[in-house]
């Protein structure tokens, strides 16, 4: 049985993009955004929870349901989802 090759969307800083791997960390995320390392990164949460910071060596399940939104206060304001 051929194993199928699946992608997961991610929305970094307003733009989507797609990873073909469930598990990603900070610093692939920060890449892809072109977020300058000295900006926070953070996963929103929904509320009432506070939205997650992400570092570099964190590494983020992607396959969690919905689509994970990440973004760097001071570069990109939160949007409600």
């Amino acid at each position: 049985m051929k194993k199928e090759n699946k992608t997961l969307e991610v929305i970094i800083e307003g733009n989507a993009f797609q990873i073909d791997k469930q598990y990603v960390s900070g610093a692939e995320i920060r890449a892809l955004g072109k977020i300058a390392p000295d900006n926070e990164l953070f996963l929103a949460i929904k509320e009432p929870w506070e939205d997650e910071l992400i570092k570099d060596s964190d590494q983020v399940d992607l396959a969690r349901p919905g689509i994970e939104h990440f973004f760097s206060p001071g570069r990109f304001t939160k949007m409600n989802y």
